[in-house]
């Protein structure tokens, strides 16, 4: 996961890694 902060104080982005190959694609929304 991603976690990108902003500027606003306590306001964080998260952005799950997705993970692909030929059959499709799988992402984790815990960690």
């Amino acid at each position: 996961m991603n976690i990108i902060k902003t500027k606003l104080q306590d306001v964080y982005i998260i952005e799950p890694q997705v993970f692909k190959d030929s059959r499709g694609w799988f992402l984790e929304s815990w960690s």
